[in-house]
């Protein structure tokens, strides 16, 4: 019986475990009410890990939006939090800028409410077992607002 317990204890985490990839190290139990309970509590996912699909989803957005014309387009990205967790994974017409309230995407995590901080339309975001892990933010018509008004 302990042993058919012990079985049963173990493919549960194994199915959080792969349901959570590639992103394990957010996991929280039980007691705090498991990564969605634990969001915004506590530190989630403070590798920035998940600024690869985050960056990956906005590609797609664009090439979708772009279709070939993509390629020749320059798109100025800010990140918060750790930018190298994110660049890394930018196309090559991704500029990186510091300037965060001047890039046409914002990519940012949940940690110290980066999500949070600056205005724009989502449009991509990581999600696991409930809890937002990262989020990207398209600031384009904010910008062309504001260049309206100068």
């Amino acid at each position: 019986m302990i042993y058919i317990a012990l079985a049963f204890y173990c493919g549960i985490h194994l199915s959080i475990v792969t349901i959570l990839h590639p992103n394990q190290y957010v996991y929280y139990n039980a007691f705090v009410g498991g990564i969605e309970g634990a969001q915004r509590k506590f530190t989630l996912d403070y590798w920035a890990n998940s600024y690869a699909e985050a960056v990956r989803g906005l590609e797609n957005h664009l090439r979708a939006g772009f279709g070939p014309d993509f390629e020749s387009r320059e798109f100025t990205v800010a990140v918060c939090g750790p930018p190298y967790s994110a660049r890394y994974y930018f196309p090559e017409n991704f500029r990186f800028i510091k300037e965060d309230d001047q890039a046409d995407f914002f990519v940012a995590f949940t940690e110290y409410d980066c999500d949070r901080s600056l205005p724009g339309r989502p449009i991509y975001e990581v999600e696991r077992m409930g809890a937002l892990l990262s989020v990207v933010i398209d600031r384009r018509d904010i910008l062309a607002e504001q260049r309206r008004a100068d």
